[in-house]
């Protein structure tokens, strides 16, 4: 469950950047709150699994990069709209899908939490697949976001995977991370079917995910030119 925390921060953290290198006004501004949502639903998923605020900076500021298990999906393609469109959308997708297969434990506020996050990430299935419309319009389009969608939907075949570790997952058990990634992809399909575009194939089981490698590496320096790795400001507020 941490290593959706991962994808959540991550893609928070590098969609962040399209506030400014922007589509157009309107996308910033949308891309903008999707960011912080993303950001808040990794935190309360923390939150929900026992970690305290000090250990959500322990996990964000102090790990090495062998240490976090995203999916290969959540790196986004610098620049570039439609990769960006695509691994937004595949994520998306697969958070639609967990919330089907994961309850946790912790009664009323554990469940307005879920609530919450269900609600939030059903407005960004809109907001990603109006997009696909768009990329389905012209044909130029169409063939640009075809060629990102390949290459995303081959690195999302792990979004499922269990980290390589010794730890056993109780609530996200192998035959569950099995069903849940057929039942993802199917759906998939589906979406991308009724816009007339073709999903290449992908494993019947899910892809065990990696460690992060030079790309988290590449992260947490970007967190630590401001924030130390224990989390200490670099920087000063001024009124």
């Amino acid at each position: 469950v941490l290593a959706w925390c991962d994808d959540l921060f991550l893609q928070s953290h590098q969609l962040s950047k399209w506030i400014t290198d922007y589509v157009d006004l309107e996308e910033s501004l949308a891309v903008g709150s999707i960011a912080q949502e993303l950001l808040a639903h990794s935190a309360a998923l923390m939150g929900t699994v026992g970690l305290t605020a000090l250990d959500r900076d322990e996990r964000v500021f102090r790990r090495s990069s062998d240490e976090w298990f995203p999916s290969a999906s959540s790196r986004l393609p610098e620049h570039d709209w439609s990769g960006t469109v695509a691994r937004c959308f595949l994520l998306n997708r697969a958070m639609l899908t967990l919330r089907e297969h994961l309850v946790f434990p912790g009664g009323t506020r554990a469940q307005r939490l879920a609530e919450v996050i269900n609600a939030e990430q059903n407005l960004h299935a809109q907001h990603w697949e109006r997009w696909i419309a768009i990329f389905e319009s012209e044909a130029h389009l169409r063939d640009e976001f075809a060629a990102s969608f390949d290459v995303a939907a081959t690195d999302a075949a792990d979004l499922f995977g269990a980290p390589e570790s010794p730890v056993t997952d109780e609530l996200f058990d192998a035959d569950r991370r099995s069903s849940a990634h057929r039942r993802c992809w199917a759906g998939i399909r589906e979406i991308l079917d009724r816009h007339g575009h073709v999903v290449p194939d992908v494993p019947d089981d899910p892809r065990p995910r990696a460690s992060g490698g030079a790309f988290v590496d590449e992260v947490i320096r970007e967190l630590r030119f401001a924030r130390g790795a224990d989390g200490e400001s670099h920087y000063k507020v001024y009124q």
